[in-house]
């Protein structure tokens, strides 16, 4: 879990370097980026994407404690719904600092905080955790089959 909450806290901090980039004025435009309208819809939707995940992810891992706290084992399609709400987090992280990275354009490249994020995450993207093997017995798992992975 902790991969997804790190990722969450990447693309949090590059949409917060994001803001002030925001307030330049290009020099193709009269006004600042962020009163641009190609810049509201993306920068909504990327936190939708972030806190949509986070979401997922606290409500999933909120859902597993509780029950090993009640005495229970997570069986097989309990640890596939906490491993799908990590995997989904993640991406929506990763998403999201795309897009922060994006609407910065070339000020973003030079500011560290925002490159800093980008790189982070290209790191983190990489975790044997957040592969697509990972999603696919997920779904195995969701139709009843077994993983492959036999540490699933």
């Amino acid at each position: 879990m902790s991969k997804a909450a790190v990722c969450c806290g990447i693309a949090r901090s590059a949409h917060d370097a994001l803001q002030p980039l925001l307030d330049r004025t290009p020099f193709t435009g009269a006004r600042a980026a962020r009163e641009e309208p190609r810049v509201h819809v993306p920068l909504a939707e990327a936190e939708a994407a972030l806190e949509s995940g986070r979401a997922f992810l606290y409500q999933n891992v909120d859902r597993a404690w509780a029950r090993v706290l009640a005495g229970g084992e997570l069986d097989l399609p309990a640890v596939a719904e906490v491993r799908l709400a990590i995997v989904s987090a993640a991406r929506g992280a990763l998403d999201a600092t795309r897009t922060a990275q994006e609407l910065g354009g070339a000020a973003g490249l030079f500011d560290p905080l925002l490159d800093r994020a980008g790189r982070d995450l290209n790191v983190a993207r990489h975790h044997v955790q957040l592969q697509a093997h990972v999603v696919e017995d997920i779904g195995r798992v969701m139709l009843g089959l077994q993983p492959r992975n036999p540490l699933f």
